[in-house]
This record gives C-alpha cells, sequence and structure tokens, in this order.
C-alpha cells in the first residue's frame, strides 16, 4: 500500500516537530497522519484525544489510523505511539533512526500497551 502516509517515511525526527517541512515528533506525526487522512484534527498533545477516540487494550488486530500506544521504558506506561496503515504496518517517528519509519506491528507485540480508534469513520 502507498499512499501520503508511506511518503512520510525518511523524514527527519524533530522533537515537537508537526508537519514533514520541519520533520515530526511521534504525537506531531500522529496528529498529522490522522488530519491529512481523515479530517480529523486531534489535539497536539494526547490529554485531549478521548474525546475523538476510544482506548481500549491491545488484542493483535488493526485498521487504518489506528493509534498504537507503547511502553518502551517502563512497563505501563505510554511513552511511544504510532499509526497503523491498515496493513500490518504501522508509521512512527523514531527517535533511535531519527526518521519516520514503518515497521509491521507484529515486531512491537508485547510492547503495544493499547490502541487508539477513531469514534468517527475515517
Amino acid at each position: 500500500m502507498s499512499d501520503f502516509m508511506h511518503d512520510l517515511v525518511g523524514v527527519r525526527f524533530q522533537e515537537g516537530g508537526l508537519n514533514p517541512e520541519e520533520g515530526f515528533y511521534c504525537y506531531g506525526l500522529i496528529r498529522w497522519v490522522i488530519g491529512q487522512g481523515t479530517g480529523v484534527w486531534l489535539p497536539e498533545k494526547p490529554i485531549g484525544w478521548k474525546k475523538y477516540a476510544t482506548v481500549s487494550p491491545f488484542k493483535g488486530t488493526t485498521l487504518r489510523y489506528d493509534v498504537l500506544m507503547f511502553s518502551e521504558k517502563s512497563a505501563g506506561l505510554i511513552d511511544h505511539v504510532g499509526v497503523c496503515d491498515g496493513a500490518g504496518n504501522f508509521v512512527h517517528a523514531n527517535k533511535k533512526s531519527e526518521t519516520v519509519v514503518c515497521e509491521p506491528v507484529s515486531r512491537y507485540y508485547g510492547r503495544i500497551v493499547s490502541v487508539g480508534r477513531l469514534k468517527r469513520a475515517a
């Protein structure tokens, strides 16, 4: 599947970045992808996302624009997010590689704490 979401692969990681020109951090990437793809512009910080998405435990199934929430450093605390492409992959702004990357969701089983699904159909 090739589309605007995958076209972001390689865009540089930028702390606080909100668009492809300046680069992205994980929350900025989620906001931009979902806004461009669905017209739903999430607040910049995830504290306000509950108005737009239902959050539930991750059970292995994902849809396009689902937001995966990770616990990378400490059990249970969300410290990273990525957005699903609907084909078993997700796009995220990876601080380690300093770019936006696309990876299989299955590679991160065990670290995915929950999934956020838009309340309004995309």
